[in-house]
């Protein structure tokens, strides 16, 4: 009977509250490392709760909470059918009714360019393409400047070979000093060239840029390498699972996401439980020393 209850408490915990999940992929890289192979990639506790319990195995959640804000890390069950995994882990960008564009980096809602938290804003950085087509894009537009009557001071000495071998640092200073009809133009051009299965968010009709209501247009932080809501579209309410509340393994990479780790509803969760645990087994003990005393 105590492994029963111990088993029940595990299931509530697990259905409820709190789960752990593995990283499966560098999506979400540096934030988070991803590999398959066993005590290798990142290990996540999500709390379950905080959007609303759902009905297990189901999509319907009975009630709300609180609803996912921007820059959230949601772990959530894909929209299509032949993803590559059961769950996925992504961060939260659009949020319900905006219209979203991605363009030099940046997200762009209702027109207006947003600002990530200060301690993202060296880690976000979102692409309009998948691999390193973004670098090409940033060369074209350098170049394209560079050839554009009159030359611009800072371009017209730039040979070919420095632009080859800029990194993507050096890349982005001089590509912000690119006109914006000259990064259209550039765009336009690799638009043409490259088949791009880039679409939420990128392309400039409602369907692919006004978020529906109940739904939410999730990213990856490692935007050059993550088929994220940009191919597959928004993720609806009740496909997300809970949000992402800290790392737990590797010991050297712990974080906590949220602070509630640092909270005391965390840290009654992080060490009740295992607690709780020992008191379920030394009842047990007692139990069964007082059984047989009464047989004997």
């Amino acid at each position: 009977m105590s492994w029963l209850g111990l088993t029940l408490l595990v299931f509530i915990i697990w259905w409820l509250l709190f789960q752990p999940f593995v990283i499966p992929t560098d999506s979400m890289y540096p934030t988070l490392n991803g590999d398959e192979r066993i005590l290798r990639g990142d290990r996540i506790f999500v709390n379950k709760l905080i959007y609303g319990p759902r009905i297990p195995f189901t999509n319907i959640r009975l009630w709300r909470f609180k609803e996912p804000q921007r820059w959230d890390i949601v772990v959530f069950r894909p929209v299509g059918k032949d993803a590559d995994h059961p769950v996925l882990i992504k961060r939260v960008v659009g949020l319900p009714g905006e219209r979203i564009q991605i363009k030099d980096g940046e997200v762009w809602v209702n027109g207006e360019p947003i600002e990530p938290p200060g301690h993202l804003r060296d880690v976000l950085h979102y692409t309009r393409y998948l691999g390193d087509v973004e670098d090409d894009l940033m060369r074209l537009a350098i170049a394209l400047t560079a050839n554009s009557e009159p030359p611009d001071e800072d371009f017209k000495n730039l040979s070919r070979s420095s632009l080859i071998k800029m990194d993507k640092k050096q890349l982005s200073s001089m590509y912000k000093r690119v006109p914006d009809w000259i990064k259209d133009a550039a765009r336009a051009q690799v638009d043409q060239q490259v088949p791009n299965p880039l679409i939420y968010g990128v392309r400039p009709e409602d369907e692919y840029s006004v978020v529906p209501e109940d739904s939410y247009l999730v990213l990856g932080d490692n935007s050059p390498h993550s088929a994220d809501g940009r191919v597959f579209g928004w993720v609806p309410n009740g496909n997300i699972l809970g949000r992402a509340t800290c790392a737990f393994w590797p010991i050297g990479r712990a974080q906590d996401f949220t602070g509630f780790w640092h909270a005391w509803p965390g840290k009654t969760i992080l060490y009740g439980t295992p607690v709780l645990i020992v008191l379920i087994e030394v009842f047990a003990h007692v139990r069964r020393k007082r059984k047989q005393r009464r047989q004997a």
